[in-house]
């Protein structure tokens, strides 16, 4: 919040005690293909979960080679910005 140059409020933190339906208000679900409605659902849950941290979860889930190939397919973009592994 101090970034946005807004006040933090401790209420922020409990945003996903209300369900919000992000897309059903904006999408006539009528219209779209399962695999869209499929997307949106998941993009829903993904909003109204709580805040948690998901950093290195890809390093711990992935198999040694699938590591090895992001690695290598990422090492140019992860020098130049100073990325450790």
């Amino acid at each position: 919040m101090h970034f946005l140059g807004a006040e933090f409020q401790p209420g922020q933190l409990q945003f996903h005690n209300e369900q919000v339906e992000w897309y059903a208000k904006n999408v006539n679900y009528d219209q779209l293909s399962e695999s869209q409605k499929s997307h949106n659902k998941i993009r829903e849950n993904q909003i109204n979960q709580p805040l948690f941290d998901g950093r290195m979860k890809w390093k711990k889930e992935l198999t040694c080679c699938e590591l090895e190939k992001v690695i290598l397919n990422t090492k140019d973009i992860s020098d130049k910005f100073g990325y450790i592994y």
